[in-house]
């Protein structure tokens, strides 16, 4: 686990010099952690000029997997994201316990190299009905799942993952929670933001005064993108 950066340009150094990146989330974070996990060229990307030059550039667009201690807050983080709550730690063991049990699994571990195999021999066969934001995730994933799983198993977890994720942004988000009072009655509602502003405010009756209400149409509006997933 790494304390986040104090900006984008030391986040990317830590990201290129590591294959994973683990850190403790921040609002500002999360926003950089949604642009890295972009695939491909559309992932974030840094540059900077080369010291001790005038026009020399470096440029650097990592993607590597990263992981958050914390909750994630942002839907469309969490649209690109597996979320895991692990179980308590009950049963405490000594360093030299643990890398014994560690040196007596590494077999075991390095077995994942026939399931790289098998996803290299299969992946030009995978057709998913469905494909997420991370589509090559979900691509691989499938290809490897054979290898331990019945056919269908990947696809399954992650949309079920997908949806809970989401789910509970929902529920956290004081902007989606407002639709969905003013939605619970409707099957439809067409407006500018300007009008939802106002009907959101009359949905509840502290709504003005609750500081996680939009107070302008342009805020509402970004808003409502960010946890559109």
């Amino acid at each position: 686990m790494r304390a986040l950066p104090r900006d984008e340009r030391e986040l990317f150094i830590a990201a290129k010099n590591g294959h994973v990146l683990g850190l403790r989330q921040s609002q500002w974070g999360a926003r950089l952690a949604v642009r890295r996990a972009m695939p491909g060229r559309h992932r974030g990307a840094f540059s900077t000029r080369r010291l001790f030059t005038d026009h020399s550039v470096l440029g650097d667009a990592t993607g590597h997997p990263q992981w958050h201690r914390r909750h994630i807050t942002r839907a469309d983080l969490a649209d690109r994201a597996i979320q895991l709550m692990l179980p308590e730690i009950t049963r405490r063991r000594s360093e030299d316990a643990l890398w014994r049990e560690f040196n007596l699994a590494g077999p075991k571990i390095l077995g994942v190299l026939d399931a790289a195999a098998h996803g290299l021999q299969m992946l030009p066969h995978v057709h998913l009905k469905h494909l997420p934001r991370i589509a090559d995730f979900a691509l691989w994933g499938a290809a490897y799942e054979g290898h331990y799983r019945s056919s269908g198993s990947l696809e399954r977890a992650y949309s079920n993952n997908r949806s809970e994720g989401i789910q509970t942004i929902v529920d956290s988000d004081q902007v989606a929670r407002r639709v969905r009072v003013i939605m619970a009655d409707r099957a439809r509602w067409v407006g500018t933001a300007s009008d939802l502003l106002q009907v959101g405010m009359n949905a509840s009756a502290d709504a003005s005064d609750s500081p996680g209400w939009p107070k302008s149409p342009r805020a509402l509006a970004g808003r409502l993108r960010r946890v559109q997933p």
